[in-house]
């Protein structure tokens, strides 16, 4: 049976790139990454939120199956902002009435986003909430009191004690004893005053530095909780490539210009792989390397991705620095390292005047050579900040030229056809 993204169910058995469950954690883990970028957080924000949360449900004693829907929600609780725009996230003074209700829509997003996710239906639900509070002044639904879940509660202080330590572009980051000092004020209004408690017990016995660490207890517990959820013995190859495919979602609607660009790379890269009798890993992969490609991008402003002028040198070095964050985003995904050249070297050219190691001929990956040609014809066939979409006879032509000139790899020139059907993936979505 066919699952979403047009792969067949035991087509590709995603244990043949490692242990499935350190490939799931890895791949949220991955996701949080990305947000803590996006947000500029130097200090893995999300993953000490995950840790603050799930400590204080454990010193709570919730059930195990709960903590790990805690975990996993910490991890991506800020997930809805990413497409919210920079000079609202990095604004440094007061947020007007309209940028505020920007804010406010991020819990609801995160919601749809996280909900897409195999096993993370409830980790979706207090994602929503997590920004409700304890007197009822809160969002998006004004809940108060017991009457917000508890894991939502514990995030909420969680989130709140971390960003209190870390520097936003509004303020510095406070001292300990003044983020206890505000934690205490709150108490009763913003959080759980018994939550409060907990977690100053925590500081004193743990440290600041240490309350969102980890313990090998914790650690086996939700790898336990994980693999004995009934949707995770479901997580066939294709529905692995669906969270991926969720994945390139989120980076491209970071910026105006990229939406549907990655799939539709991942889909051309695809099709020029079986014309290369590429086997199904392989496929699976380059696949993979193709919807993650420009995953590096959520770092740069959408002033610069989406400006229609031409960019300054400054700009462009920026820019160019990209392919090295995505190369810092896909190996965070242990099993899939090996990708990490793929992307890093995706903007190199054949005669060696690429970026970012000028890199030439056969040393560039082969499948770093396929994605350049996927995405050169994507980028052409799309609009742009500084101009419209090509018509397809001219696009050929361009990259013609390309071929010959040693910018694209001579040897996948014969792609033409490849290119043309279906505008190059643009009919499967």
């Amino acid at each position: 049976m066919a699952d979403g993204n047009g792969q067949r169910d035991g087509e590709w058995n995603p244990s043949l790139i490692g242990d499935q469950y350190q490939l799931f954690e890895d791949i949220v883990k991955a996701l949080s990454l990305t947000m803590d970028l996006v947000e500029q957080a130097t200090h893995q924000h999300a993953q000490r939120v995950a840790g603050i949360s799930i400590n204080l449900g454990m010193k709570i004693g919730l059930p195990h199956n709960y903590l790990r829907d805690i975990y996993y929600t910490g991890l991506l609780h800020d997930i809805g902002q990413i497409g919210t725009p920079d000079r609202i996230l990095r604004k440094k003074g007061a947020l007007t009435l309209d940028e505020k209700a920007e804010i406010y829509g991020h819990p609801h997003v995160g919601y749809e986003i996280v909900r897409e996710i195999p096993t993370l239906d409830a980790s979706a639900h207090l994602i929503r909430w997590h920004h409700e509070r304890w007197d009822g002044t809160g969002y998006p639904d004004g809940l108060r009191w017991e009457g917000i879940p508890e894991g939502a509660q514990l995030l909420t202080a969680a989130d709140t004690m971390d960003a209190l330590l870390s520097d936003r572009p509004w303020r510095p980051a406070l001292s300990p004893d003044d983020a206890i000092r505000e934690m205490r004020r709150f108490a009763g209004i913003q959080f759980n005053p018994g939550h409060v408690g907990i977690l100053m017990l925590m500081v004193e016995e743990q440290g600041v530095e240490k309350i969102g660490d980890l313990g090998d207890e914790t650690r086996s517990i939700l790898k336990k909780e994980t693999e004995a959820h009934q949707q995770f013995t479901r997580l066939t190859g294709g529905r692995i490539l669906g969270i991926f495919d969720l994945f390139s979602r989120i980076i491209d609607a970071r910026h105006k210009y990229t939406r549907g660009h990655s799939r539709r790379v991942a889909n051309l890269a695809r099709e020029i792989g079986k014309e290369l009798d590429f086997g199904q890993e392989a496929l699976f992969k380059l696949e993979i390397a193709g919807l993650l490609h420009q995953a590096g991008k959520v770092a740069v402003s959408s002033a610069i991705v989406d400006k229609a002028g031409k960019l300054t040198e400054d700009e462009r070095e920026i820019m160019q620095a990209y392919p090295l964050v995505s190369e810092r985003i896909v190996t965070s995904i242990s099993s899939l390292d090996e990708l990490g050249g793929v992307v890093r070297h995706q903007h190199e050219r054949f005669d060696g005047s690429g970026y970012p190691d000028h890199l030439s001929g056969d040393d560039i990956p082969i499948f770093s050579r396929i994605i350049a040609v996927a995405d050169t014809f994507d980028a052409m066939a799309s609009n742009r900040a500084y101009r419209k979409a090509l018509p397809l006879e001219r696009i050929l032509k361009e990259m013609q030229k390309d071929f010959g000139s040693g910018r694209l790899d001579p040897g996948l020139a014969g792609v033409e056809e490849i290119l043309t059907r279906g505008q190059g993936g643009r009919d499967r979505k």
